[in-house]
């Protein structure tokens, strides 16, 4: 008999079976599109970032500064600098939103700071909040000859002892930065495409509460990059500005550091600092890696400042600066806005001598901005310089009897 072909029609002929490879590769396809939904999701959401207690610091990365979570508040307690970093998550277009409140303590810039997109502990952009200054200063780092990169600086008053509400959006090159509900920066920069976010304190006691980041997360690792250097004072108690140092090993083997400790660049007489910026040192035992606490070498009633060190062969410390006079308030007798001191330690440097006037023989005003040096008849050598309106230049004194006189 004739076999008789089949009159189904041939679409409901029945289908060849799926390969395992087959459904193996559409399983795939659906957890890649439950994983990209969940991540879409997960940008849109808004994290808060709690301060409930001393537990919640854990998550954070400390870079100096003396941090404490109470009352609701992430604090960096002193009136020195500290950096807070939150690697948790890294984020590529980022929005952070966080309250602040610098304190009025201190005579340092006080800032409050957001960090965005940082790579690491020196890579990041930030945004300075100065309560001192009255401005805020989009920038980024790392730093350019010893500075910070400016990518926007506008100015803002900032009341000290108010709480203050801040937010940054990343979104792309589009950096936006507002305050209190006005945005008062909006720029352009491509330096850092993401990161982690953060959180610093320059110069000042500052608290922030209630912060809140939502983004775009990216796989991004981050580290703590040690400092190329060591900070051996961040706050004499002058005012948290420390500039100018130099360094003696005495004969002992400690190290002495001298330095120029006041509230600014120049620290004139006022309420908080009546005598204005002051001479103090520091000192190591142990080859610079730990150092002591500030102590006072020399503290007129002027700007003291720009101090140098020098240790004689009898074992003697000498400490030359020079006094930077307010207009209208000089020394008794002095025609000069500036002149030069010198005080002595017979005690390597625990005590000193009250200042003594270098005299020099001559109308200009001279100060000085190197140490003495030790001659191999055993005289003495001080580098001077003049700087007026007219001009700068610079020359030497020498004395012949230890440092008592100069000619």
């Amino acid at each position: 008999m004739r076999r008789l072909a089949s009159s189904s029609p041939r679409h409901l002929r029945e289908r060849p079976r799926r390969s395992l490879a087959t459904e193996r590769c559409l399983s795939c396809a659906v957890v890649l599109v439950l994983m990209t939904c969940a991540v879409l999701a997960q940008a849109d959401k808004t994290v808060s970032i709690g301060f409930a207690g001393p537990a919640d610091l854990k998550a954070w990365t400390l870079d100096g500064g003396e941090w404490a979570v109470r009352d609701g508040c992430m604090e960096q307690t002193t009136t020195g600098s500290g950096w807070a970093f939150w690697p948790e998550r890294a984020f590529s277009d980022v929005s952070v939103a966080v309250e602040f409140r610098a304190w009025p303590e201190g005579s340092g810039v006080k800032a409050a700071g957001v960090i965005f997109r940082s790579t690491d502990s020196q890579s990041f952009y930030g945004v300075h909040f100065d309560a001192k200054h009255s401005q805020v200063v989009l920038w980024s780092s790392p730093y350019v000859k010893g500075d910070w990169v400016v990518v926007k600086r506008v100015r803002q008053k900032i009341e000290e002892n108010v709480w203050h509400a801040a937010s940054v959006t990343a979104k792309g090159k589009e950096l936006r930065v507002t305050l209190d509900g006005q945005e008062i920066i909006s720029a352009q920069d491509e330096r850092y495409a993401d990161g982690v976010i953060g959180l610093y304190a320059s110069q000042g006691h500052v608290a922030f509460r209630n912060l809140k980041v939502s983004g775009a997360p990216v796989r991004k690792e981050w580290k703590l990059v040690p400092k190329p250097y060591q900070i051996v004072c961040s706050d004499g108690g002058g005012g948290a500005y420390e500039a100018f140092p130099d360094l003696c090993r005495l004969k002992n083997g400690d190290l002495l550091c001298v330095f120029y400790e006041g509230y600014g660049h120049v620290s004139l007489p006022n309420e908080q600092l009546p005598k204005g910026g002051r001479v103090c040192s520091v000192r190591s035992s142990d080859e610079g890696r730990t150092w002591g606490k500030a102590e006072i070498v020399a503290d007129t009633p002027f700007d003291d400042r720009d101090p140098h060190i020098c240790q004689l062969s009898d074992g003697t410390l000498i400490c030359n600066f020079f006094s930077y006079y307010a207009k209208g308030k000089r020394r008794e007798g002095s025609p000069h806005p500036f002149e030069i001191l010198t005080t002595r330690s017979t005690d390597g440097g625990h005590t000193w001598s009250e200042p003594q006037l270098v005299e020099i023989n001559s109308p200009l005003a001279w100060a000085c901005s190197a140490p003495i040096r030790e001659l191999p008849d055993k005289s003495l050598i001080m580098g001077i310089y003049h700087e007026s309106g007219a001009g700068a230049f610079g020359g030497t004194i020498k004395s012949y009897d230890r440092g008592k006189t100069w000619t």
